[in-house]
C-alpha cells in the first residue's frame, strides 16, 4: 500500500517535470489567426532547437475631446437705475475639459439682440451683450465670448461672464424675450 502511495507520487512528479520543459523544435513553427474568436493557434514540429514563438498586441487610446458646460438657462434683465434702460448678466462654467495638447475651448455667442414682445408683433427692443460691464467692446453675432484651457479636476476654470443692456427705453410694459445661442468650438493645436 505504501509503495503503492510512493509510485503515485513518483509518476505525478514525473508527470508535471514533463509538462514544465522546454519545446524542443527544428525551428519549424506554424501560427494561424483565428479571427471570430481572437485568438492564435499553433504547432511546433521537429528536434534539436528550441522554439519560443511571440505574438505582439497594440495596446490604443483613442480620446475624443470631452467637456462639460454650464449656461444660464435665463438672463432676466431688470431696470437697475429706473431709467427704463434693462440690465443682467450670466455666468458660463466649463469642468473636466480634455482637450488636445495646445487647443482651448472657444466660446461664441449668435443672437440678432432684438428682444421681441410676447404679446405684440411690433413691439421691439434692441439689447447689446458683451464681456465687460462697461459694454466695450460689444459682442457681435457669432462674436466670440473667451476660451477655455484643458482642466481635468471638478473646480471650473474661471468663469466667462457676460453682461446684457438694453439700448433704448422701453416704451411699452409687457414680457420681451430672445434666445440666446452659445456655440462651443476646439480649436486645432498649432504644428
Amino acid at each position: 500500500m505504501k509503495t503503492r502511495k510512493i509510485a503515485q507520487v513518483l509518476t505525478a512528479l514525473a508527470l508535471a517535470a514533463t509538462m514544465t520543459a522546454p519545446v524542443m523544435a527544428n525551428a519549424a513553427a506554424t501560427w494561424t489567426e483565428k479571427t471570430e474568436s481572437n485568438t492564435w493557434e499553433g504547432s511546433v514540429s521537429g528536434t534539436d532547437v528550441q522554439a519560443e514563438q511571440n505574438q505582439n498586441t497594440n495596446v490604443t487610446l483613442n480620446a475624443d475631446p470631452t467637456y462639460i458646460v454650464t449656461i444660464p438657462a435665463t438672463i432676466n434683465l431688470t431696470d437697475t437705475d429706473s431709467n427704463d434702460i434693462y440690465e443682467g448678466s450670466g455666468e458660463i462654467t466649463a469642468t473636466k475639459i480634455h482637450l488636445e495638447k495646445g487647443s482651448s475651448l472657444r466660446v461664441a455667442i449668435k443672437s440678432d439682440f432684438t428682444l421681441s414682445s410676447t404679446t405684440s408683433a411690433t413691439d421691439k427692443l434692441l439689447y447689446q451683450a458683451s464681456t465687460s460691464d462697461k459694454f466695450d467692446p460689444v459682442l457681435t453675432d457669432g462674436g466670440l465670448v473667451g476660451t477655455f484651457e484643458s482642466n481635468v479636476g471638478d473646480t471650473p476654470d474661471d468663469p466667462l461672464t457676460v453682461y446684457f443692456k438694453t439700448t433704448e427705453k422701453l416704451t411699452n410694459a409687457g414680457s420681451y424675450s430672445d434666445t440666446v445661442t452659445f456655440t462651443f468650438t476646439t480649436t486645432v493645436p498649432a504644428v
